[in-house]
């Protein structure tokens, strides 16, 4: 099984190179090559408002 993504990219051209060929076996690959997660990502359950935003940013500022 050949694949197309590298480990040694960055998980950003890792995902830009499956969305340009997408495929099964860019997808599993994609999947097994996955790292966890990263400083620059952070996955809410929920949204945070753009009130509550704004109010934290006042309130720091």
């Amino acid at each position: 099984m050949s694949s197309n993504i590298k480990p040694s990219k960055s998980w950003k051209e890792n995902f830009a190179q499956f969305f340009e060929s997408p495929s099964r076996e860019t997808l599993r690959e994609l999947l097994r090559n996955h790292t966890g997660e990263y400083n620059d990502l952070d996955f809410k359950r929920e949204l945070v408002s753009d009130y509550e935003i704004a109010k934290d940013i006042l309130w720091y500022g």
